[in-house]
């Protein structure tokens, strides 16, 4: 993360400019924080988020029409069997997941850098997140993969008393 942060301050203006017109970041008025109008960035989160659906095909079960934890179940059963070709399903949700994280890593980033080049009033924090920028409404959300996040919380804790 430090050699992140100081690539950042290291950046060149310049290049820094050319990627926000680049990804269309721009300003909407004067006291405006930057907005994300990247159509391919805003459609890359859309169908990062979207892989959520084909998890109940992947642990071959139906989601429980009344909100259970049929998902969450099943994906405990996964992680803690690891049984003959179940790996590659496993693989196949961390992969999902990894792109979430990859995606988020970059957003949060991007306002990180946006802060230390243009001044921390340039960019949208909490409340202040704008309507125009799509990318923060999404990011603001909770994980994509609540079932996923609980099974391994469910099983972190119950391996841990097992100890």
């Amino acid at each position: 993360m430090t050699e992140i942060e100081d690539l950042y301050v290291l950046m060149d203006p310049e290049d820094f400019l050319k990627l926000k017109r680049q990804l269309r970041i721009e300003s909407t008025g004067k006291n405006d924080a930057f907005c994300f109008r990247s159509r391919g960035l805003v459609e890359m989160t859309r169908m990062s988020k979207d892989l959520r659906q084909k998890i109940p095909k992947i642990l071959e079960v139906e989601v429980d029409p009344t909100g259970g934890p049929r998902l969450q179940e099943a994906a405990m059963k996964l992680y803690a069997r690891k049984k003959g070709g179940e790996c590659e399903k496993i693989h196949l949700l961390q992969g999902m997941q990894a792109v979430e994280i990859a995606a988020k890593s970059f957003f949060f980033a991007y306002k990180q850098l946006v802060a230390v080049m243009m001044g921390s009033a340039a960019t949208a924090t909490g409340s202040q997140v704008s309507s125009c920028d799509s990318l923060s409404q999404i990011f603001m959300e909770p994980t994509y993969f609540p079932s996923l996040d609980a099974a391994k919380t469910f099983l972190g804790e119950f391996w841990g008393n097992l100890g």
